[in-house]
Order: C-alpha cells, then structure tokens, then sequence
C-alpha cells in the first residue's frame, strides 16, 4: 500500500535485478516507482512528479540517460536526478555533470548510503521548492517596499548601487521600519536571484542551534556520516539575511568574525573547511557603534558589517509612503483572506498620514489588519480605521487615566508598562513572539518583563 506521506522516488533501469538490489532495506523510506526505458522514465517524472530520479546510462535502446538528464533538467529545473552507472570515468561524470546531474553514484552502492544521498537529494529539493515559492510570492507583489518619498527614493538609489555586489550590507532602523522587507527586495532585485534567499533570526538562536542554523552538521551517529546543510551552504551563491544581529552573544560574534576573516567555515562536528559563499545583509535597530563603545559587540565584526550601511527611515518620516502601503496591505489582504475590498475612502489615507506610528510599517500593517477584518463592504472606510485603533489617539499615544495620574512613579511605571505589554499581546491575538516584535523587542525580554510585571496572554488591558 502507497503512503502518500513518504518520499516519491523514481528508478529509471531496464533490469530489474538492479531495480530490486537498489531499494532493498529501505523500501519502507520511500514510494518506489519504476520505468524500463528513458522514455517512460520522461513521461512518468512528468506524471508523478517524484522527488528524486535515479537515471540509469545504459539502455540497450532508445535514449540513453544522458539524454534523459538533459531533457529534465531542461523542463524540470528543479527535479533532483542522481546519475547511477557501473560504467562511470572520469569523461562521463563531467559529462553528467555538465549537464548538471545532482550527484553521480555507483549501482553497486550499499544501500543505506543510497538512502543517504536520497536524503540530501531529497532535502535539495525541498530548498529550491520553497525558493520558487518565495520568488513567485515576491514577483507577485504580496511583499514589496514602497519608494515614494524623497527619503525613500534616497535609499532606493543607495540601494541599486549596492544590490549586485558581493559586499555585506548593514541594514539600520527603528524596529517595524521594513528591514527585512528590504533586504529581501535586495535579493531579488539583484544578479543573484537566481540562488536561494534565506534568513536566520538572531535572538531565536542559542550558541549551538547558531552553528548548526548557519553552518550545518556533520552527523556521525548513523551508519554513514550525512552532511545536514546549514543557511551558507543552502544559500549558496545567493543570500544570507541576519536579522537582529545586535543580538548575538559573544560566542556568536567570534564564530562570525572567523567566517568574515578567514571566508571559510566547519559544519558542527565536522572535519573540512568550505569556502564561504555567500553575500550577507544584516540589519539590526541597535546602535552598534554605540554597543562597540559599551564593549557588548566587536569592533573588528563591526567592521566588516559596516562597509556599506543604509539606515531606514521611520514611517512618520516618510508619509508619503503611507498610501501605497496601505494599497499593497489590502491588497495582499484581499489575496490571502480572500477579502471583498476594492477601495480605500481618501479620508483613511489622510487619517494614516495623521498618526504618529511609534511601531512604524508594523503598526499600520497591524492597523490595517483590523480594520480589514472589520470591513463588510468593498470599500474601506474611516469608521473601520477608528474603530480598530480602540482607545488610541490619532498621535499613537495611550494616555494614563484616572488615578494613575497621581501615584508614585515606581508604581505608575509598573501600571504603564503592565498596561503597555497587555495592548501589544492583545494586537499580537496572544502570540508573544508578535507581540515582542510589535514593541520592538526580541522575545526572551518581553517574556521576563511579562513575568516581572505580571501580565498573562490572556490579560486584559483595563
């Protein structure tokens, strides 16, 4: 019986014996699916759609497999081939891989050390679907920076002038100003959008989960070493997006400056250095030369992330953006929740342009979002805006009522910042790790003044 949750892999051999030989001990890995020829090789790769091939040379007719790798390759870009033979030299591998076969392995493999280039094939092809999804989710406009205002336009120039160099881009700003939006936008606007884009989240990562996110792991627990990739050698040829990077610990600091330094890294546990391949867009609200000067982050890292810095401006310094933000809100909205919404009433955009956005993008896309919800027409209207902004003024401020007013400050700071830390959950529908980013701090700090201040995710703003 066919597990349709287990990974699809298709044996393109005339004989069977070998067909046999190959999946024997792990035929309960993986969904085997068979072709005796290159040709029903084809028409079952494109029917299947498997997640690996392995094509076979030899054919006493018809194509040969090297024909085969071309035409998949040539229609199916993505498809994974690994290139299996008993005739293999020297010629016929750069041959192969010429014709960029995946991997070119023996047929007399154990067959455990098949399932482990399966594995990382398979694990290759995950990467590239999930690039393919991002660059369609990108191209088709569901995320994309807004150049209206000078200010804008003054990082759009700096920005073009840097996007197709190899060079480490420091991406500076108030947090919710868009940074990763951005560098995002670098990516695939640039010469090397053809490679994966990926981004690691700094304050997620402990010293170790750091090494085997970034640089990979070398795995020597199973019966054949497997080599699990990290985001450098995922990304490789593309780019690598540090987002926070004011957060990382001194251990983490060191290991980066080594990277920067000597442009090699080591897989955790692992015996060989690789070269280091990718171009790194960092950002961070930080001030690190400030950070430097407090002895909390390395001047010689600080160095090699501050060759080329773009600072983002904040929104209300920027509110000529604000209409073609909210447009491309709603219409991801209408995209993704399947909304009816096909206007914004001019008087939303004068009421935004109005506000004083202390959560910058983030806050109007929250706001937004609200007031998207709420709407039951096809045209969004100022009513809707007022009624999600609640209790807040037009200037972004929430006023100490009451009271409140007249208590001693250890006891008003301790009513502000309970109050301030339930609104931001109760935006975030409870979800810490949002609420966190909507006030502009990483997740670990939020959970301890949450903890200190004794406020829940159910907590009520009073």
């Amino acid at each position: 019986m066919v597990n349709p949750l287990l990974p699809k892999v298709l044996i393109v051999d005339d004989k069977p014996h070998h067909v046999v030989t190959m999946q024997k001990g792990i035929e309960s890995k993986y969904n085997f699916i068979y072709a005796s020829s290159v040709d029903k090789g084809l028409e079952k790769a494109y029917q299947e759609s498997p997640d690996v091939v392995l094509m076979d040379y030899k054919f006493p007719r018809g194509k040969d497999g090297l024909e085969g790798l071309q035409e998949l390759k040539l229609h199916h870009p993505g498809m994974i081939v690994i290139f299996i033979s008993n005739y293999f030299d020297g010629e016929l591998i750069a041959e192969a891989q010429h014709l960029n076969a995946d991997e070119c392995i023996s047929k007399e493999i154990d067959a455990n050390l098949l399932s482990v280039y399966i594995d990382r094939a398979i694990q290759r092809n995950l990467v590239f679907r999930e690039h393919t999804a991002l660059r369609e989710e990108y191209e088709s406009n569901l995320i994309e920076p807004v150049f209206v205002s000078k200010q804008m336009m003054q990082v759009k120039s700096e920005l073009n002038r840097l996007k197709d160099t190899r060079a480490t881009i420091l991406l500076t700003g108030a947090p919710g100003t868009g940074k990763t939006v951005i560098a995002t936008w670098i990516h695939y606007n640039s010469i090397f959008n053809k490679n994966v884009c990926r981004k690691a989240y700094i304050p997620e990562l402990t010293d170790e989960s750091f090494d085997i996110e970034l640089f990979g792991r070398y795995l020597t627990e199973r019966k054949h070493p497997f080599e699990a990739a990290g985001l450098f050698e995922i990304a490789r040829g593309g780019t690598v997006i540090l987002d926070e990077i004011g957060e990382l610990t001194p251990l983490q600091q060191a290991k980066l400056v080594k990277v920067f330094q000597d442009g090699l890294f080591k897989q955790v546990d692992g015996y060989k250095n690789i070269a280091h391949d990718v171009r790194i867009i960092a950002a961070t609200n930080k001030d690190l030369r400030g950070m430097v000067k407090k002895g909390d982050f390395r001047a010689d890292l600080y160095a090699s992330l501050n060759t080329h810095t773009v600072k983002i401006p904040r929104l209300v310094e920027r509110k000529e953006d604000i209409p073609g933000l909210a447009a491309q809100i709603v219409n991801r909205y209408r995209k993704t929740h399947r909304t009816s919404i096909k206007e914004i009433d001019s008087a939303v955009c004068a009421d935004l342009k109005s506000r004083a956005w202390p959560d910058n993008v983030r806050g109007l896309e929250n706001l937004l979002g609200q007031a998207i919800v709420k709407c039951e027409r096809d045209k969004l209207t100022l009513e809707h805006i007022r009624k999600a902004a609640g209790p807040e003024s037009p200037g972004g401020s929430v006023e100490l009522q009451g009271e409140r007013i007249n208590l001693r400050y250890k006891d008003a700071l301790h009513c502000f910042v309970k109050e301030y830390l339930s609104y931001k959950l109760k935006q975030a529908d409870g979800n810490v790790r949002t609420a966190a980013d909507l006030a502009g701090m990483n997740e670990r700090n939020f959970r301890r003044k949450m903890n200190d201040h004794g406020v829940t995710r159910d907590s009520n703003v009073s």
